[in-house]
């Protein structure tokens, strides 16, 4: 590897316009390599300008690590000395060793990058290469939009994914040459963004008439199928709102970042605070997912033609899952961008907790032999759900009270605070309202198995005295 070797990270949420921006600085002179990802007709088809390897390793690092570039959870602890985190390490230096080693500036690009920097930085380093890093940021209805039309993702969703994407990275490359950008200035005038990045990161991007001429076909702006306003409200109180407006109104990259800092600080309150409790929501969610992903196979019970499979969402908790996800995401605070996750997903958590729950009694009608084992397997497995379900409730109050405090503390939106709050508490009742009603059906469903377990038994103690009488006849007749 030369020894002034640079590399670009292009760093953003997907649908941010990573694309476009890597584009533009790979016809100004930037290196991208030979095994491009193609364009794709129906998603991106100016091209997403990813390198292949590089895309590979952070999918099937994700893979390892039981995570995939839509999952809203945090990485898991430790995830970068994990034993798949290691045997990946190679294939880095092996993508520079093997495609840039003779490239003075070159770059690379990959959404995922904005979650796995920490590998990367780390490999980088060793491989001798300098890095530098432009973050580019798009307006967050713009993202979200784009995001619901091509993968259906919710607005829910796509804010926690912004919120990811943009503070993780922001933390990993502290102390690093970083430039950022946005969309809507690379659009307006993509001339100035390039020479603002040039100047901040101390790179040559020249341009000549061929270059400008090349990079203004590029830009179409049919391409851009989603607008959003510059004042709308997810720039007035939300967290993603105020990172992208404070990119709009900074005149250079050192004030954005100087600005950030009060941003990083909410962000680290909330990582404290509010991601220990949506991650273990959701690990819960994702072990609901996957058993309704699984093939449904009835299960007999011993002895009888009986039929059981697992018990489908009720019409109440249907109506509350929908309701939550057509209404979530939508508070004005910067709370909001956590806390209506924790909302969705602590509602849909109970029917999941459920859905175990059911599984684990199904299986008292495995075998007539090990009824009283299974049942007690049934009782304990009961009685943790119900300390589970204690345990929100205590979580959701802290929750709550927390959001308090928010509300103090951001004295100046006050009024809009407590709207957004009684929105939370009610869901929050509502979820309190169904993990009770799930309590009082967990106790209907022991009851139930205790009463066929009481029937099983008196069907075998029939069984016994018949076969008892048959003996008894036989030796009175003397047969």
């Amino acid at each position: 590897m030369a020894e002034q070797s640079t590399v670009l990270l292009i760093l953003g949420m997907h649908r941010s316009g990573t694309s476009a921006l890597t584009r533009v600085l790979n016809l100004c002179g930037v290196d991208l390599g030979t095994r491009l990802m193609p364009p794709a007709a129906d998603n991106n088809q100016h091209g997403f300008w990813e390198h292949l390897d590089a895309v590979d390793v952070d999918e099937r690092l994700l893979h390892h690590l039981g995570r995939s570039w839509w999952d809203t959870r945090s990485l898991p602890q430790g995830w970068l000395h994990a034993p798949g985190t290691a045997s990946l390490r190679p294939r880095i230096g092996a993508l520079v060793r093997d495609e840039f080693s003779g490239s003075p500036l070159w770059a690379l690009k990959d959404p995922r990058l904005c979650r796995l920097l920490p590998l990367w930085l780390e490999e980088l380093k060793a491989a001798g290469v300098q890095v530098k890093l432009v973050f580019m940021l798009r307006h967050p209805e713009e993202v979200t939009a784009s995001l619901a039309r091509r993968d259906g993702i919710s607005a829910a969703e796509s804010g926690t994914l912004l919120l990811l994407h943009f503070f993780e990275a922001a933390l990993a490359s502290a102390g690093l040459p970083r430039s950022v950008v946005t969309y809507q200035a690379l659009m307006d005038d993509w001339r100035g963004c390039v020479g603002r990045i040039a100047r901040e990161l101390d790179i040559a991007l020249p341009l000549s008439e061929a270059v400008e001429a090349e990079v203004e076909r590029f830009l179409s702006p049919s391409a851009r199928h989603h607008h959003a306003a510059g004042q709308s409200p997810a720039l007035s109180g939300s967290l993603n709102g105020r990172v992208y407006r404070l990119a709009c109104e900074s005149g250079d990259s050192a004030a954005f970042w100087a600005g950030a800092e009060e941003l990083l600080r909410v962000w680290r309150m909330y990582q404290q605070d509010f991601v220990p409790y949506v991650n273990e929501l959701q690990d819960m969610l994702a072990i609901r997912a996957a058993m309704e992903r699984r093939e449904a196979k009835p299960l007999s019970a011993a002895g009888g033609g009986d039929t059981l499979s697992m018990t489908p969402l009720t019409h109440l908790q249907f109506r509350m899952i929908t309701g939550l996800q057509d209404g979530v995401g939508r508070l004005g605070q910067a709370a909001a961008d956590v806390a209506a996750t924790v909302v969705q997903v602590g509602t849909e958590s109970a029917a999941g907790l459920s859905g175990q729950i059911a599984t684990a009694v199904t299986a008292v009608h495995e075998s007539l032999g090990s009824l009283r084992q299974d049942l007690g397997q049934v009782s304990a497995a009961l009685e943790n759900g119900l300390q589970q379900l204690a345990g929100q409730a205590a979580r959701e109050q802290a929750l709550e009270a927390r959001l308090a405090a928010l509300q103090q503390e951001n004295a100046g939106s006050a009024a809009s605070q407590e709207r957004g709050l009684a929105a939370l508490k009610q869901q929050l009742d509502g979820a309190a309202e169904l993990a009770a009603a799930r309590q009082e059906q967990l106790g209907t469903l022991l009851a139930t198995a205790v009463q066929r377990l009481e029937a099983m038994e008196l069907r075998e103690q029939q069984r016994e005295d018949r076969r008892l009488g048959r003996r008894l006849r036989r030796l009175l007749s003397g047969k």
